[in-house]
């Protein structure tokens, strides 16, 4: 009994380690994704979003792997040319594909929340 005993120890004691660095390995990727996840949040959810500011940040730059081409093509979509005149109705349009885009982002931001297991 004392082999098998002695043989099981060492077996534990080459085992443990790996199992412990396996799940500190899952659990740091996890809050990566959750903190990733939230900062995404706060920099859509702010009250008057723009997709152009948006396209430059760190976080797109992430997120773009995991959202879909038409939304990324709907981002990189020009809206309108700084400076130029705008009428109330051509803001009031822009206005409307910047809130189309911001629920597309959070509403594929949840579901990749989702198939993450971050929720």
């Amino acid at each position: 009994m004392t082999i098998i005993s002695a043989i099981t120890k060492a077996i534990s004691s080459l085992i443990a380690p790996w199992t412990k660095w396996d799940i500190e390995k899952k659990r740091r990727k996890l809050l990566w994704r959750k903190e990733f996840i939230d900062r995404c949040r706060k920099k859509i959810e702010v009250d008057r979003f723009n997709p152009d500011g948006f396209k430059e940040t760190s976080c797109y730059s992430t997120l773009k792997l995991h959202i879909s081409k038409e939304l990324q093509k709907e981002i990189k979509r020009k809206r309108y040319t700084p400076g130029s005149f705008l009428s109330i109705e051509k803001r009031k349009e822009i206005m409307m594909a910047e809130f189309r885009v911001k629920r597309k982002l959070l509403d594929e931001i949840s579901l990749l929340e989702k198939r993450w297991g971050v929720i």
